[in-house]
């Protein structure tokens, strides 16, 4: 036991790339396919106050859902979160608030989902510099400091 070393999630995950789609309104849209042959649409929305608020949806047949799908939620966490969001974030300064909901699954029974959970650890142990991070429940805020 005392030759253990200490690891760190996502240190050696390797994120996915993605594709920037552009702006449709007040959405930012970037696209993601994974290993499984899903694809992935991740949404950027602006909100009053110059918050912004971050989900993701999985392609089903041509709509886009919140259907729950094999895929390596390490590396989609580490892309959406880890690359997408610092990318967005770098390209807009104006942004003072980002808001991250998680959602639960169908099975879950506690109030604080499982994905909720994993956006936090990844945020903590990942921290994106200028930004404060806070939870409230299932969101997860990021405030500029």
């Amino acid at each position: 036991m005392r030759y253990l070393k200490l690891f760190k999630l996502f240190e050696s995950i390797q994120s996915y790339e993605f594709t920037y789609e552009g702006q449709d309104g007040p959405y930012w849209i970037y696209l993601i396919d994974d290993e499984f042959g899903n694809q992935f649409k991740v949404e950027i929305s602006r909100r009053p106050e110059n918050e912004v608020e971050l989900i993701y949806l999985v392609k089903d047949v041509d709509n886009w859902t919140y259907k729950e799908v094999k895929t390596n939620i390490w590396r989609l966490t580490e892309t959406i979160i880890g690359k997408i969001l610092n990318d967005f974030l770098s390209n807009n300064e104006w942004v003072e608030t980002v808001k991250i909901v998680g959602l639960g699954k169908n099975t879950e029974k506690e109030a604080l989902t499982q994905r909720t959970k994993l956006y936090w650890r990844f945020l903590n142990k990942n921290p994106i510099t200028g930004w404060e991070l806070d939870r409230y429940g299932n969101e997860i805020y990021l405030y500029k400091i």
